[in-house]
């Protein structure tokens, strides 16, 4: 096909809790939402914006044919830590339930507001920032039924699991 990402999660995002939060850990941030979302049994759509005391990502390098595995390329990606960066901090939460389909917990990215900083969170640390919570109602799945080398492909999927686990 002619898709340049291979998987995407997406959602149109309207929130329906937010709060301001300040002085935390990525952690801390993280707990804090999992106490304000509907249910750990449901996916969740997150949007962390403001100021940012540290922001420490990593940045999957393009892939070209023959493609690695995830977790190879996880392994090579280059990390970047900045201080004091104003942006957000967007993905979701998968429950456990689903992993494999998507990382178990939460898989977020960030974007500076300069749009020249950003990628996935490893860690971060926020100064003030306002936390946005949507619940996700609908999973909706694609599979590339048209894609002949994914559909030839021989995938060992013994290890898949721990991987992702690994990767994300």
């Amino acid at each position: 096909g002619d898709e340049l990402t291979p998987y995407a999660t997406v959602t149109k995002f309207v929130a329906d809790t937010s709060y301001e939060t300040k002085d935390k850990s990525s952690e801390a941030v993280f707990a804090e939402i999992k106490e304000k979302m509907l249910s750990e049994n449901l996916f969740s759509a997150v949007k962390i914006s403001g100021l940012f005391k540290k922001m420490h990502v990593r940045m999957m390098p393009a892939q070209e044919p023959p493609y690695t595995r995830l977790i190879d390329s996880a392994r090579r990606q280059p990390e970047q830590t900045e201080t004091y960066v104003k942006g957000s901090v967007v993905g979701f939460f998968t429950p456990e339930l689903f992993h494999g389909i998507g990382s178990a917990g939460f898989h977020v990215h960030f974007a500076n507001d300069d749009r020249n900083f950003g990628g996935h969170v490893l860690d971060f640390e926020v100064e003030d920032v306002k936390v946005e919570i949507q619940n996700i109602e609908t999973f909706e799945q694609h599979f590339p039924i048209h894609d002949e080398d994914f559909i030839n492909a021989n995938i060992d999927y013994k290890d898949i699991a721990d991987e992702i686990r690994e990767a994300e």
